[in-house]
């Protein structure tokens, strides 16, 4: 049998994967701990060139692929605060291998009618309920022609552990540099929860903002003249423990890292944000972003995850409100998988 270690680290390289290959500047979101156990299990019941292709993405065997995705998604939907699922809807003239479909986590089988109104009132019932009512449909109309539907779906919930306060910000650098943006301030004195990180890329300044469930978000921020590749590769290669961190109090010049000050009184943490009468203390899924992405990583043990995503968030409420940092590539690293679960100030 596929053990959870595994299984989280075959996802956590195909998030890699996906990271290392993005080339765009504009907006995207993508999340391999979501998408990667649907995968696995189309992996378990190909055949030919198909099988082949879907284990080299799911990296594991295909004897072993269901195993790993069942381990997965019982593995994060026991995390605190997030919701995942995979499913799968076929026709019911499109008959099923028993030994594949015995593979399938309960609950992940539908069967498609030949009423188009009625299958999809269904995949939307499934959406809400599998998002915690965050996403009430899937942009799929089945007709009468349509054999088979793969959805794949996540949430995330969560608070700041320390609420951020209303303010403004004027960057002098980056692509926010001259305007003036509402942002979200908060003062602290707890220093290591920025870093910087020796990367293959050069240095890496990592902000740790703490939530309410378990779920963390990482401030990504690199060198001015690295691509949004390079930062999110980064990102992952500090999150997976593969390149040092010096801590902010560990940090001989403190003052240049984070709201920190080197004579150790507080200095203000400021997120750039779009103006917005949102609740500015809550986390919810993504909206649109620029320039990054979001992936999603898991480790096994405590239940880490890194899900990626641009300086900007989309929060409860009525609108989206935009994070930002000033100068370099800044990406919003939000641990959709917790990490540290024991981690708290």
């Amino acid at each position: 049998m596929t053990s959870k270690g595994a299984a989280i680290a075959a996802a956590n390289a195909l998030a890699a994967r996906w990271a290392r290959e993005h080339t765009g500047t504009g907006d995207t979101v993508f999340s391999a701990a979501a998408v990667w156990p649907l995968l696995a299990l189309l992996a378990a019941g190909a055949h030919g060139p198909a099988r082949a292709e879907l284990a080299d993405a799911v990296g594991l065997r295909p004897e072993e692929a269901a195993a790993g995705a069942r381990a997965l998604l019982s593995h994060v939907h026991a995390l605190p605060g997030v919701h995942t699922a995979a499913g799968l809807w076929t026709r019911r003239t499109l008959e099923l291998r028993p030994g594949w479909s015995a593979q399938l986590p309960p609950g992940t089988h539908g069967v498609l009618t030949d009423d188009p109104a009625q299958d999809r009132e269904a995949l939307d019932a499934w959406a809400s309920r599998h998002t915690d009512g965050l996403i009430t449909s899937i942009p799929v109309t089945p007709s009468g022609e349509t054999r088979l539907v793969l959805a794949a779906a996540q949430a995330v919930r969560t608070r700041w552990l320390r609420p951020f306060q209303d303010g403004s910000a004027q960057p002098e650098s980056g692509p926010w540099a001259g305007r003036e943006l509402v942002a979200l301030h908060r003062r602290t004195a707890l220093l290591d929860r920025v870093a910087v990180a020796h990367t293959g890329h050069g240095p890496l300044t990592v902000l740790k903002v703490l939530g309410d469930t378990g779920v963390d978000v990482h401030l990504l921020l690199g060198e001015r003249d690295l691509t949004v590749s390079q930062v999110l590769t980064s990102g992952l290669d500090v999150l997976a423990g593969h390149c040092p961190a010096v801590p902010g109090d560990r940090r001989p010049a403190a003052g240049r890292c984070g709201g920190a000050r080197p004579d150790g009184r507080q200095r203000p943490q400021h997120i750039a944000r779009s103006r917005t009468g949102r609740d500015r203390n809550a986390v919810r899924p993504p909206g649109r972003a620029r320039p990054a992405g979001l992936g999603s990583t898991v480790r096994p043990g405590d239940g880490d995850g890194l899900p990626h995503r641009p300086l900007r968030r989309h929060q409860p409420g009525p609108a989206r409100p935009r994070l930002g940092a000033p100068g370099g590539h800044g990406h919003l690293h939000r641990t959709g998988l917790p990490r540290g679960v024991g981690d708290r100030p």
